[in-house]
Order: C-alpha cells, then structure tokens, then sequence
C-alpha cells in the first residue's frame, strides 16, 4: 500500500462504534440530496431514488433524462444498471443449486465444451462458487477488452468494440489460455469476466441462452416486464440518455452474449423495487429461499480482514455497523446504480443516475444513515489558535489512528503511514479535504473526551484523542 493514500482510504481500515438506526430520510431531506449532487456534477441530469418497506414503495426523482429534455426523470425512466446485473446471476445460481440442477462446489469444467480447457492452478479447478465470490482468480475483464482504448476521444463504438472481445468463440479461446496469477479461492478480485462465464455455464446447463435463462426464470416470475436486456420499443422511448464526462460514444449494450450475465441489463426504479421487495420477503415470490441464499455472506473481501466487508453471491455485504446491509452497485458508460437492503428492518433502496459520478454514499445513507453522505464544501476563515485544542494523537486501534497539527495558519491530519493532508475550516467543530470528499468533525464524547470522525464514500470512522 502506497504512503501517499488520501484519508479516503484510511475510512475503510478501522473500526467505529456501533449506533441506533435513525430514521430513513423523508422525501424532502432526498430531494436535497439530490438537488446538490445533480446541481454541482458535470455531465449529470437525471436521479431517481426508490425506497421499500413494510409501509409500501415511494419514488424520489430530481433532474432529466436527457439534456434536451424537458420531463422530469420518475420511477419509470429506464436506465442500464451495469453490474446489479450480476446478482440476478447468482439468484439464478442459487435457484438452479435448489433445483438440484447444479452445486456450488461443481467444477466449470462440467459445463464447458470438451474442446475448452478449464484454468487449474496448483491442481485445483475453479467451482460456480469461485465465480459467484470473485475468488476464481479470472482477470476482471478478458483480454483486448481495452475500455480505456474506447474513451479516447470518444472515437469508437464500445458496442462494437465490446462485440468483438466478448465474441463466444474468442471468449472461450481466452479460458482456455488464460493463466491464473493467484491461488483459486484465496483472494477477492472482482471478475466481469467470472460472471460472463458464470452465467455462460448455467445457461448451458439448463440447454437455453442465458437471456431466456434469466427471463423465464427470475425477471417474469418477479413481473418486472421493464426489465431486460433488448430494449422495447416503449422503453426506447422512456430511456435516460447515459452521459460520461470522457465518453460520448454508441454505448448501448446490446446483444452482447457474453456481457449479458455480468452487466446487460436495462432496468426502471419501479422494477428494482420490486426485486429489493421480493429479496426482503416483502412479496411473496417462489425465489425467496434462492434470494436468501445469494445474500449470504462467504468470504472475507479484505485482505486485512477488518471483517467489515464480505462478498455473498453476488451481493456484497457490509458489517460496518449493526444490522449490516447487503448491496450491490453498478456502472455503465454513462450510468450508475445501486440497490441495497437491511433485512433487518425490512428496508430496501435503489438509486440510478445517468452519470458516471458515483452514487453509493447515497444508497447507503438512505439504508443507514449512520453513512455519510458526500455533499459540496465551503471553506472559511478560522482563527488559527482555536484550532489547537484538537492537535494531538487520534486512536480507534492499536495499529491504526490519526495526528492532528497545525503549522501556522494551516490544519493537517496525517493518518498511520500515510502523507499529511490540509484540512478546511467549514465551522469550528467540522473540516474537509479538498479533493478526496473526506470531511473531519471534531466532538466530545460521553466523558467529554475529545473525538475526530471521518466521514467519506459514504463510510465513517471515530478517533478517541488519546495524547
């Protein structure tokens, strides 16, 4: 790890006391949220926020579906959500494990074609279960597929370009030839390609395509007729133009076979909340042992192993706080989703944006709202001297904490083994690093001990001053 990580970083490598859920936020406390993130973003237009619980759905949009347009983005504007995607896969996995169709510990070598070579590594062949956890130490996307080659300029069609990398024939020629730089099953490395064979091989066993797989399978029996992977002439036209501030290129999917399990979908927020309702047992739905499956965790996501962040079928899930949430996030060019739930309180929520801004802070903050939420920074004017109340030795464990100093004028934080990072006074109790949506409170404690807690991409960390 590099010394010089931004606070960012630092959020995800400690541990923060445990909370009483708040309230989820009313309609106009969304609404602001909104407003701010589309208002202060580049190339952003349209969001729309979905919440579910045991009193019914509401729907919070703000914005546009095009820069042309004059209509409002609502719970029916479609937008592609990328890699939410994936956890229809693994419900599919999971309901097909139930069946008896398929184990979790089954080789893919099962399910290839005699002429495809599956990759081994140390004798050991990647399972279903590999593929479902990102554990299978497959590349995250196969090889020629240069995304970046495609944003230069906006000179190339990422359809046409996706078509020919994500072809079934070259597909299977790169898995036969692929070699594994990591021991199968000991490390998480998010695979869009894990999943495009996933997805293959459970389509071949049940003797379909994985489009009618996946149709007949989850997306009609949860009614969720907006939701597919070829547009429909009606949601053609309510679709949101997706825009990236690098892109501006043909990004529609398509039918590209292979992307179609890890990323294809098209989906509305009134669909989502359908599918977060039925994953919460909300509506009563023959999936729900297989959903349940999917949602359970597996394996550890860090190679520190803080035991905050796990990875289900499909579904990551966070034990930051107490209930913890399962979640997944998604990206296109030009879109982003997220869809979350506490099972706990019956919860769920989803997000979608024409915009390649994230949006994961606010899915969880609307989940728990213990998770901050990233806003716009004002700096002012602060006295220097008061500030030296908070200089000191900041500890939330014994390996890892925070120092507090001021050199003339400017405020710094420096975190364990990492570069020192100039803070901005926004009120004499709160402070923001320019750059890395990090912001810095200082607070008293039930003993009146003096606090810093971070708050950053929607996580949050506390620091007892110790010195």
């Amino acid at each position: 790890m590099t010394r010089a990580l931004s606070l960012t970083l630092l959020v995800v490598l400690a541990i923060a006391a445990f909370a009483q859920v708040a309230p989820p936020p009313t309609d106009d406390d969304i609404r602001r949220i909104l407003i701010d993130r589309v208002d202060r973003a580049k190339d952003a237009f349209g969001i729309v926020v979905g919440i579910v619980d045991e009193r019914g759905t509401r729907v919070v949009g703000y914005g546009r579906p095009s820069k042309d347009s004059t209509q409002t983005v609502n719970g029916d504007t479609v937008f592609a959500i990328g890699s939410v995607t994936k956890t229809v896969t693994a419900t599919l996995l999971a309901d097909m494990v139930l069946r008896g169709e398929v184990s979790l510990d089954d080789p893919i070598s099962k399910y290839l074609p005699a002429t495809v070579r599956a990759p081994m590594r140390n004798g050991r062949e990647i399972t279903l279960l590999d593929l479902a956890t990102h554990t299978s130490s497959l590349p995250r996307d196969p090889e020629g597929l240069d995304v970046f080659s495609t944003h230069l300029l906006g000179m190339f069609s990422v359809n046409a370009y996706a078509r020919k990398a994500y072809a079934p024939d070259r597909m299977l020629e790169f898995l036969s030839k692929v070699q594994l730089s990591r021991d199968i099953g000991t490390h998480y490395e998010y695979s869009n390609f894990g999943f495009a064979v996933l997805g293959y091989v459970l389509a071949r066993r049940a003797e379909t395509n994985y489009e009618s797989l996946a149709r007949t399978r989850v997306l009609d029996v949860l009614h969720m007729d907006d939701t597919r992977f070829m547009l429909s002439s009606d949601m053609e036209r309510r679709l949101a133009t997706g825009y990236d501030a690098s892109l501006h290129a043909d990004s529609r999917i398509g039918d590209i076979e292979w992307i179609a399990p890890e990323g294809g979908l098209y989906s509305t927020t009134n669909d989502l909340l359908k599918y977060a309702a039925a994953n919460l047992g909300l509506t009563p739905t023959p999936l729900l042992d297989a959903m349940k499956m999917a949602q359970q965790a597996r394996r550890d996501t860090d190679d520190n192993h803080w035991g905050m962040d796990f990875v289900a079928l499909g579904w990551g899930v966070r034990r930051k706080y107490d209930p913890e949430i399962v979640w997944k996030n998604g990206a296109f060019v030009g879109y982003r989703s997220f869809v979350g739930f506490d099972s706990r309180h019956r919860r769920g929520v989803v997000v979608l944006w024409n915009s390649d801004n994230n949006l994961d802070d606010i899915g969880r903050h609307l989940l728990d709202t213990r998770y901050a939420v990233s806003r716009a920074h004002n700096a002012i004017a602060l006295d220097a001297k008061s500030f030296d109340q908070y200089v000191g030795e900041y500890r939330s464990s014994p390996t890892f904490g925070l120092t507090v100093s001021r050199e003339g004028k400017h405020f710094f934080v420096q975190g364990t083994g990492q570069k020192k990072s100039e803070l901005f006074a926004e009120s004499n109790t709160e402070f923001f690093e320019k750059g890395a949506n990090t912001q810095v409170v200082f607070a008293r404690d039930n003993s009146n001990g003096l606090t810093v807690t971070l708050y950053s991409q929607g996580l949050d960390v506390t620091f007892p001053k110790v010195h």
